[in-house]
């Protein structure tokens, strides 16, 4: 077991940072956000990348009773900002989710989305998909988790924190 010590100083001494004792500091975790309505459905895809090594947040956007997406209205959310990859598991249909889709590529560029769906998207949304990563999540979890991992390579590359706002 792993265990965090901080080293003794003596009084009036700058704080010294904590020691780790007989092991190796842990890789980090890439941090995503799963934008998923469907309740089952987000504990299902969020286990799945869980097991997979990644730390997920978890929205259910606008589809969400009385619920208005920040991101969408003020071009704020706080989950997006401190994350690396987004998978976008809303859906295209409705006009409150295409904001969000809108939004991520206006207010966080740099911020690599994957969107994850259940069936091929309609042709109409392709401008919307262009470039962006579509996984069909019906045919394999491992098309999920491959995009994530080069989605978060692609993110690493960028610089040191995946969201930021470019406006």
């Amino acid at each position: 077991m792993t265990r965090w010590r901080s080293q003794a100083r003596p009084a009036g001494e700058a704080r010294v940072a904590p020691v780790l004792r007989g092991a190796v500091a842990p890789a980090k975790r890439t941090r995503v956000v799963l934008e998923i309505a469907d309740p089952p459905e987000a504990r299902a895809v969020a286990a799945m990348l869980e097991d997979d090594g990644n730390d997920v947040m978890w929205c259910q956007g606008p589809a969400a009773p009385a619920s208005c997406c920040p991101l969408a209205a003020r071009g704020e959310c706080i989950l997006v900002e401190c994350c690396d990859v987004v998978v976008f598991g809303l859906g295209l249909d409705d006009p409150r989710c295409r904001e969000v889709l809108e939004a991520l590529e206006h207010h966080h560029p740099t911020t690599p989305v994957v969107v994850a769906t259940c069936e091929p998207p309609d042709a109409r949304w392709a401008p919307l998909l262009a470039g962006r990563r579509v996984v069909l999540l019906a045919r394999r979890a491992k098309d999920l988790r491959d995009a994530v991992r080069e989605a978060a390579g692609s993110s690493a590359k960028r610089g040191p924190t995946g969201g930021g706002a470019g406006t």
